[in-house]
C-alpha cells in the first residue's frame, strides 16, 4: 500500500485531511483520522493493515478522487518560459 499524499489537522470540531493532490480539505472520522496519522510518521517497512471499517472508507475516499500518493517531482509555473522577454523587452516602467 502507498501513502496517500495528505496532511492531517485537527479543530476543537473535527479532524481533517487535507488532500495535497486536489487541494481540498476532507472531513474524516476518528478512527481514519488516526490511521492516516501514523501512517504519514511510520517509515515504509512499518504499514500497519487497516481494519475493515478504514478500508471502506478509504476506498470510497479513493473512488472520489481523492488519498492519492502522486507526489509532485518539478513544479513550473505556465508563464515560467517568458519570463525573460517580460525582463528584457517587455517592461515599460518599474515602480518601487
Amino acid at each position: 500500500m502507498n501513502k496517500p499524499f495528505v496532511h492531517m489537522l485537527t479543530t476543537p470540531l473535527n479532524k481533517y485531511a487535507f488532500d495535497v493532490n486536489t487541494n481540498q480539505l476532507i472531513q474524516v472520522g476518528d478512527k481514519l483520522y488516526e490511521y492516516l496519522l501514523n501512517l504519514e510518521k511510520e517509515s515504509d517497512s512499518e504499514y500497519a493493515e487497516p481494519d475493515s471499517d478504514i478500508k471502506k472508507q478509504m476506498e470510497m475516499l479513493s473512488s472520489q478522487g481523492y488519498l492519492s500518493c502522486n507526489r509532485p517531482k518539478r513544479m513550473k509555473h505556465n508563464q515560467s518560459d517568458l519570463i525573460e522577454y517580460h525582463l528584457n523587452d517587455n517592461i515599460a516602467q518599474i515602480i518601487l
